[in-house]
């Protein structure tokens, strides 16, 4: 919610021959649509959101994962001004992986965009955490992908970010030994 009182809502919807694509739509506070926009990633496949958030400026920014061309997850940011109208779309696959799944995204009080989840490493098919930041440009500013030493799984639940732009990130991993 703006400090208009506009609500801002993302989510999945299939599409005519493009698979599930991320919607994402405004109303004004007695709920009558303002605008609708739909991204379909470049393999028309599946893409879903994970979170939406909005800068001081009134920008919009939804993140998640989306299909590519070489049949891999991407994370996907998407920025939208507050018009409805794209700004930009930046996309990040972790060399060397597989997939690379989505599951929490937050934007700070300047307008980067953090978004964390995991990786699958296309070697040994391990499990890793990867969280990455974009300014608001969609200019990514680094990539950190995370290990539990000895494990093979490490998944993430949760993220949060402070007024300083630190990062932490939360879950669980899979002891290597069971």
């Amino acid at each position: 919610v703006d400090p208009a009182g506009n609500v801002y809502v993302t989510g999945g919807s299939v599409g005519t021959g493009s698979g599930a694509d991320i919607a994402t739509v405004k109303y004004d506070g007695a709920g009558k649509e303002i605008w609708a926009v739909r991204y379909d990633g470049p393999d028309h496949d599946q893409d879903a959101p994970v979170g939406i958030g909005l800068d001081a400026n009134g920008a919009v920014y939804v993140a998640g994962e989306s299909y590519g061309t070489e049949l891999h997850s991407d994370y996907v940011v998407l920025k939208y001004d507050g018009a409805g109208g794209a700004l930009w779309t930046t996309r990040y696959r972790y060399p060397n992986s597989l997939a690379n799944y989505a599951i929490a995204m937050r934007v700070d009080k300047v307008g980067n965009v953090y978004v964390t989840g995991g990786s699958t490493d296309v070697v040994d098919g391990r499990g890793f955490v990867l969280t990455v930041k974009c300014d608001g440009s969609g200019k990514v500013l680094w990539a950190q992908r995370a290990v539990v030493p000895g494990s093979f799984d490490n998944q993430v639940a949760a993220m949060v970010v402070d007024n300083r732009g630190s990062v932490v990130v939360a879950g669980r991993s899979t002891d290597l030994n069971g």
